[in-house]
């Protein structure tokens, strides 16, 4: 139920951002069967489908911890994986790297595509990897991440325990990365 609700918000969004036609100005009508936008204008009929950003997110391991970020604009104790935006000229596995380096200073290897997930509120694939770390030294950038922390699955537990550290929904794919790592 969750997934049909994210799509409708998705394409109520997209239909409300994309009124008229970039190309003419004309009108534009949703297609329900097919989810495109089509122009009312018959010289023009530009078609618009949905657009997404392939964003990144990554479970950085070392040994048997992984790491954990904190975004300083996220609510108190949330912590999750480092995540972000694919620039135009980089691959998925580019963006894994440079993420993981801008934000907490680490060098990757052993980079593993694991799974994905559609997240409607910014247009974003969310596409899910894994990766390891050789040095658990880090360079946090202050003007993106509040706090990192590597964590056991026992240490983890602990703290959700005690409530000092909250974890992404289960919806989230965020969860599912760190759920896949806890079972393995």
């Amino acid at each position: 139920m969750y997934l049909i609700y994210l799509l409708y918000f998705f394409l109520e969004r997209w239909k409300n951002n994309n009124k008229f036609c970039s190309k003419c100005g004309a009108k534009n009508k949703f297609n329900n069967l097919k989810n495109y936008i089509k122009c009312t204008n018959k010289s023009c009929i530009k078609r618009i489908f949905p657009r997404l950003d392939p964003t990144v997110i990554i479970l950085i391991k070392n040994n048997n911890r992984i790491l954990l970020a904190r975004n300083k604009n996220w609510k108190q104790n949330l912590y999750s994986c480092i995540a972000g935006f694919c620039e135009p000229n980089e691959s998925l596995e580019q963006t894994v790297i440079r993420e993981a380096y801008e934000e907490v200073g680490l060098k990757l290897k052993n980079i593993n595509y694991l799974f994905s997930q559609f997240w409607p509120f910014a247009n974003n694939l969310m596409v899910g990897f894994e990766a390891m770390s050789s040095s658990v030294k880090l360079k946090i950038n202050k003007s993106e991440i509040e706090d990192a922390i590597w964590v056991t699955r026992k240490e983890l537990l602990s703290l959700k325990n005690k409530k000092k550290i909250i974890l992404p929904k289960k919806y989230a794919i965020a969860h599912s990365l760190i759920a896949h790592w806890q079972k393995s």
